[in-house]
């Protein structure tokens, strides 16, 4: 994840896909509410919304 960009979570420099967004559903079914990135800001609330996006076929590989 990535907590530098204002509207996204997601890595610009991301090559896989598919293993990130299992990542991300790993750390969505722990039921945080936090989630802080090495570099940025508190990110939880993006991380939610580009899984959402990614779900619905909106980010692609």
């Amino acid at each position: 994840m990535h907590g530098v960009l204002p509207k996204s979570a997601f890595p610009p420099f991301a090559k896989d896909t598919e293993k990130l967004m299992n990542s991300w559903d790993e750390l969505l079914k722990t039921n945080s509410k936090i989630f802080l990135p090495g570099h940025g800001m508190e990110i939880y609330k993006l991380v939610k919304k580009d899984y959402g996006k990614h779900k619905e076929g909106i980010i692609e590989n």
